[in-house]
């Protein structure tokens, strides 16, 4: 809390002199500048660590949202990025977490074979910056956070295209006849049957996996096994990470990242389509075609013209 005293107040130093006749002038040589409203001037703010080259960010910002001025009115785009904002914020932090426990563990590699940690004395093996607290927390909340964004991308779909695609990420045979029975699409049109097999195979490789450990996570205590040290034959002190479901941690985090990024991603493209105007197109950026400082996969455009730029007022 900001507490100013007022000219005529005893100056807080303690001199005994009135505040205008003591620090007042050292006190305003020293404050920033300011603005109406209380900002602060002249402040800039760096780069976010995931800077505008990254792919998950151009495509989840500038292609979304590329599509999204075309399905969404102008005057509720505001509103609708609100809601989408949610959906953006759980995939950063998860990806933050992703990013955060493969750091810690290259990190705690590089210290054990340095030598500045796992130190060998006599009989003992010391690791003195165990690194089993820091790594459990961020892979759980990799799965927290990658659920609470697929959550979001239904309510999404749901509050602004009127597609409740909820029954699709579940196994429960009722569920899915009830939830196909209201669907917006007809369950004999193809695109809903494209849409319903697409699911399918996301929730029947990884997705019912990845959400029982999520599970396990908030209602079962789960954390990872104790990272384990020993000595090798040559003397060296080997770091053994433990491997959870018969896979290293660096491949599950990998994996469901990726997976989580195109089940997210060709979903909210899916079905923003549907919801586009007879002229336009959803069109496949190729790989080799895609901008380096704008690395989108999808874009609105026109049939016979797809490499056009087209926008949207």
């Amino acid at each position: 809390m900001d507490i100013q005293l007022s000219r005529n107040s005893k100056c807080s130093c303690g001199s005994g002199k009135k505040y205008k006749k003591c620090c007042l002038e050292k006190d305003q040589q020293n404050r920033p500048a300011s603005v109406p409203g209380g900002a602060i001037a002249g402040v800039l703010y760096g780069p976010i660590s995931t800077a505008s080259e990254d792919h998950f960010l151009n495509r989840f910002m500038f292609g979304i949202l590329n599509i999204r001025d075309f399905v969404v009115p102008k005057e509720k785009r505001n509103e609708f990025d609100k809601d989408y904002d949610a959906i953006l914020q759980n995939l950063t932090e998860a990806n933050f977490a992703k990013d955060f426990s493969l750091s810690c563990m290259k990190g705690h590699i590089k210290a054990i074979h340095d030598g500045k940690d796992g130190v060998v004395t006599g009989y003992q093996l010391n690791v003195t910056h165990p690194i089993d607290t820091e790594l459990n927390v961020f892979f759980k909340d990799f799965f927290i956070r990658s659920t609470m964004a697929i959550g979001g991308l239904q309510r999404l779909l749901n509050k602004w295209f009127g597609y409740n695609t909820s029954f699709l990420f579940s196994d429960d045979e009722k569920k899915f006849k009830k939830g196909a029975s209201s669907f917006k699409l007809d369950q004999k049109d193809p695109r809903f049957q494209n849409l319903a097999m697409f699911i399918k195979s996301h929730r029947d490789d990884w997705y019912i996996k990845f959400k029982d450990l999520r599970d396990d996570i908030e209602h079962n205590g789960y954390k990872l096994p104790q990272i384990k040290h020993r000595v090798g034959p040559d003397g060296k002190v080997q770091v053994l990470f433990p491997a959870p479901h018969g896979q290293t941690i660096e491949q599950i985090l990998n994996i469901g990242w990726n997976n989580l990024l195109n089940l997210c991603e060709e979903v909210l493209v899916f079905i923003m389509s549907l919801e586009l105007k007879d002229q336009y197109i959803i069109w496949k950026v190729p790989e080799e075609k895609r901008e380096q400082f704008n690395w989108v996969r999808y874009k609105v455009s026109i049939p016979d013209f797809p490499e056009a730029h087209v926008s949207c007022s």
